[in-house]
């Protein structure tokens, strides 16, 4: 599977999960997703650690970001097996909800 398939994957879970970014409003919303590690799994799954930056207004004075780190497990179908999400930084002037999923 390729990189830019994972990230695909990746982006397509969190903006389901959150309702962020999807899509991003022109000029002011922002994303990032840093791919921390990428493992190969028994069975032809691949284990991803992530982390992933969402910015409500990026031309913001005040602090609207939201940083997630998570990781999933994907089927060599590119189907999710198992993920695990959490907002580990919640910006003070943000208006969306801190993430507040399940694992």
């Amino acid at each position: 599977m390729k990189e830019i398939d994972l990230k695909t994957i990746i982006l397509d879970f969190i903006h389901t999960e959150t309702g962020w970014g999807s899509p991003l409003q022109p000029y002011s919303e922002f994303e990032d997703l840093f791919l921390d590690e990428i493992e190969r799994l028994p069975d032809d799954r691949i284990g991803v650690t992530f982390r992933y930056r969402f910015d409500e207004d990026g031309f913001s004075q005040y602090d609207k970001s939201h940083t997630l780190e998570g990781k999933i497990v994907i089927s060599s179908t590119g189907m999710i097996l198992e993920s695990k999400l959490e907002e580990t930084y919640t910006g003070p002037a943000t208006t969306n909800e801190p993430y507040g999923g399940h694992s």
